[in-house]
């Protein structure tokens, strides 16, 4: 993991934290950015590098990581998937169009309030939620997952047109058909340990670990 401020807390055994640092005078000596933490990782051939945020010339590096096979997640800041992509593209973070699809999938996740005027007891509370999961094909085309009700608190999924769905497919050479009972497989998981209060992390690794 890459991050400025050390807050992703891991199970994993093979997991490495490295923190970003300021440097000292006016010459910054002894600085270690996000920029300088990524290139180092990609030397060690990590399965998947997570960064804390990107917001410079380290969303350059983090792609171009992605371009030579290892996985990756990130955060960012943005109001939604469209302006999220824009800022990609945009100085000072720079991400050439024809990458963008290497990020495959985005989340967004936002703090949402119940109106006032709902008369419900149990959502008079503020909370984040996934709002959207949306599919990257390519810089022009997204493809809505999933989207968040809040009229009904629960979730609309169009998986029928998921491209990354059938790519899964397509490279494991398998029915489309086992993709969907293993999401099922999934689903039901993550609905029991919410049914029986699982929400330590540590817990919850070890559950999705087998």
């Amino acid at each position: 993991s890459v991050e400025e401020v050390a807050e992703i807390n891991l199970t994993n055994e093979n997991w490495t934290s490295t923190i970003a640092r300021p440097g000292f005078g006016a010459e910054r000596q002894g600085e270690i950015t996000l920029y300088d933490l990524i290139k180092s990782a990609v030397r060690h051939r990590p399965d998947m590098i997570l960064v804390g945020e990107i917001r410079g010339e380290e969303a350059y590096v983090l792609f171009q990581a992605l371009a030579t096979g290892h996985g990756g997640l990130c955060t960012t800041h943005a109001d939604d998937v469209e302006t999220t992509l824009k800022r990609l593209t945009q100085p000072p973070m720079n991400i050439p169009p024809s990458i963008l699809p290497l990020m495959n999938c985005m989340i967004i996740v936002k703090r949402v309030k119940t109106p006032t005027f709902v008369d419900d007891p149990t959502r008079k509370f503020a909370v984040r939620k996934f709002v959207r999961v949306a599919e990257i094909k390519d810089a022009d085309t997204i493809h809505e997952a999933f989207r968040w009700n809040p009229s009904m608190d629960s979730f609309q999924n169009d998986l029928e047109k998921s491209y990354l769905i059938s790519r899964i497919a397509r490279d494991l050479d398998i029915p489309i058909k086992m993709i969907y009972e293993e999401l099922e497989k999934r689903k039901q998981i993550l609905l029991s340990m919410v049914e029986n209060g699982i929400r330590d992390f540590r817990r919850v690794s070890v559950i999705l670990s087998f």
